[in-house]
This record gives structure tokens, C-alpha cells and sequence, in this order.
């Protein structure tokens, strides 16, 4: 008796879970639309830019974004890059950011000290990028936010 409960009750749990997907997940189209959004169109870019600048009480974040809109991988530096502002002029690196085609990656350079109200623009000094091994960074392009400058030197 004792097993044909547990067996009754096994098979109730394994019908449960094979019910009916379309009431609990979204088809397969909206799936995929939502999917796409999400993804970068490959076109042909790749750009540095910057998202808004975090304040902290003694410290500013500046999260500069590498967005990869190529068919294959990059690996985007700028190393020894210049800072200027209203308050004392500063310098810092982007180590390697390696970014798949159609993705974003983002750096977070930390300024200690600093007001972020202080940095209106940051110049690429040394700026390299390579992809499938070949010199991509004539192919870089800037773009700047409201209160942040970035270009090239």
C-alpha cells in the first residue's frame, strides 16, 4: 500500500512538472526579440565613452565604457592618459579591456581625492588596440558626455 502511494504520488509530481510550458514561461519569438535588444549591432565600431561620473565623499569613479561593435574580440588600453580640469591636473591607466564583438565592457578609474565636479576631460595619450593581432586604433572613436571630454591626443 505504501508504495503505490509513493508511486501515485511521483508520477502527480512528474506530470506537474511536464505541465503546460505556456502558461509560465514567454515563447520562443519574444525570447529572441528580447535577446537582441540586449546585444550590440555589429556596426563596425568600436568606441570609448563614458558613463555619468559616481561622486564619493572623497573620491570620484569615472566608469569609461569599451563598446566592441566589430565581428571579433579587441583589447582596448590607454595608458598614461591626462585628466584636466578646474583643480590639479592628473593622469591614470586603463589596463587591457578585452571585449567580445557586439559587447560592452566597463573600467572603473578611481581619482582618490578628487571632486569629480574637478575632471571635465580625460586625452588618450597612449591608446592601443589590437584585434586578431592587427593595430585597430585609428578605428577608436570618442564620445564625450555632458560634463566629460574624452579625445584623443
Amino acid at each position: 500500500m505504501n508504495r503505490l502511494i509513493m508511486l501515485c504520488c511521483a508520477t502527480f509530481l512528474g506530470l506537474s512538472a511536464c505541465g503546460d510550458p505556456s502558461r509560465d514561461v514567454q515563447n520562443d519569438e519574444s525570447l529572441q526579440s528580447d535577446i537582441e535588444e540586449t546585444v550590440l549591432s555589429t556596426d563596425g565600431r568600436i568606441v570609448i565613452s563614458s558613463l555619468p561620473k559616481v561622486f564619493e565623499p572623497n573620491a570620484c569613479i569615472l566608469p569609461i565604457t569599451v563598446q566592441n561593435g566589430t565581428e571579433t574580440e579587441v583589447s582596448v588600453s590607454m595608458m598614461e592618459f591626462s585628466v584636466t580640469g578646474t583643480g590639479d591636473d592628473d593622469s591614470g591607466n586603463m589596463f587591457a579591456q578585452s571585449v567580445e564583438a557586439g559587447e560592452t565592457n566597463t573600467a572603473y578609474i578611481l581619482f582618490p581625492t578628487r571632486q569629480c565636479d574637478e575632471l571635465l576631460e580625460i586625452t588618450a595619450n597612449n591608446l592601443t588596440c589590437k584585434t586578431m593581432g592587427e593595430d585597430c586604433s585609428e578605428s577608436v572613436e570618442f564620445e564625450s558626455i555632458e560634463d566629460l571630454t574624452i579625445r584623443r591626443k
